[in-house]
């Protein structure tokens, strides 16, 4: 293990310079332009003169930024330059995404970040925004922020559209051909197919949302559609929902999920202080109640909370 070593700032400054050119040298062969000295002003953005390790820094394959922590005994502060007073963590997160907004990939000429919720934790506060493009939601897109309690920013997670040149371009792509009536029967008929019943034994639970489906958020391959978001329910009381997003051009589905908590199946299996992982019992399951003990507990107590939060 390599000893802390406490650095004077004008040391933290020549070494984040080094990290900042090694971060810019292997931009060259990205297909999308990365603005250096947007990368160059959000590292520049980060304090802690007797910090001894770096910050960690996730990239997209396009040199954009995914994940931004700072390390021990730092922060990122917000900028001063907007003059815009930093009373709370959800000004906070909003001022510092929209200053560093080339770096995360965000362009908000047509990008809008709103502010989903806000939970308060010892350590702070997390502030969840979700991405809207041309007044649309993107289904899945969010930034979220943790703000610290002297209102510094600890890490930000941006996964989120990016790359909108094509939509930029495409004048009719806010335009849906199919309705919203055409959608909900499109859904019904291919819902049913999947679950191999007649379409009669769904109905929409809500009118359908038009929203832009980027598949790179969801890791997925594809490109960015205008869909109708579907959500079906069958004619039972305990159905959580089934989700589908239909194509507002073509039709077609372009993804189907399951709604609600009724999703979540929390299983814990307890090794009882070994290593074998297929003999282990089960400890608990979903909706049993607590076994008294704590580590067990906790576990299906922190994979609720997870899954809530998402």
């Amino acid at each position: 293990m390599m000893p802390r070593m406490q650095a004077s700032f004008s040391t933290w400054l020549t070494v984040l310079s080094l990290c900042v050119v090694l971060i810019l040298g292997s931009l060259g062969s990205f297909a999308v332009e990365v603005d250096p000295a947007a990368i160059h002003a959000l590292m520049r953005s980060l304090e802690g003169p007797e910090a001894s390790e770096l910050p960690m820094v996730a990239r997209d394959e396009d040199g954009f930024v995914l994940f931004l922590g700072a390390p021990p005994q730092a922060r990122f502060v917000p900028p001063v330059a907007t003059g815009k007073p930093l009373v709370n963590a959800e000004v906070v997160a909003k001022e510092f995404v929209s200053y560093h907004g080339a770096s995360f990939g965000l362009d908000f000429a047509e990008m809008e970040l709103r502010t989903r919720n806000i939970v308060e934790k010892p350590g702070g506060s997390f502030v969840r925004l979700d991405q809207y493009y041309a007044g649309l939601p993107v289904l899945g897109a969010q930034v979220i922020v943790h703000v610290d309690g002297t209102l510094s920013i600890q890490n930000i997670n941006a996964d989120i559209m990016r790359d909108t040149e094509s939509l930029d371009t495409k004048h009719d792509f806010l335009t849906p051909i199919v309705t919203p009536a055409g959608a909900i029967e499109l859904a019904l008929t291919r819902n049913a197919e999947i679950a191999e019943l007649e379409p009669d034994a769904f109905v929409s639970a809500k009118e359908p949302e038009l929203v832009v489906f980027d598949p790179k958020v969801f890791s997925m391959d594809g490109n960015i559609r205008l869909a109708w978001k579907v959500t079906l329910r069958a004619l039972m009381p305990t159905d959580p929902g089934t989700v589908l997003l239909i194509d507002a051009h073509t039709g077609e589905m372009a993804l189907r999920y399951g709604e609600g908590a009724a999703a979540r199946q929390r299983h814990i299996f307890d090794v009882m202080d070994g290593w074998d992982l297929e003999t282990a019992p089960l400890a608990r399951a979903e909706g049993a109640p607590p076994t008294g003990t704590a580590s067990v507990d906790l576990l299906y107590d922190y994979l609720g909370k997870c899954y809530d939060w998402y």
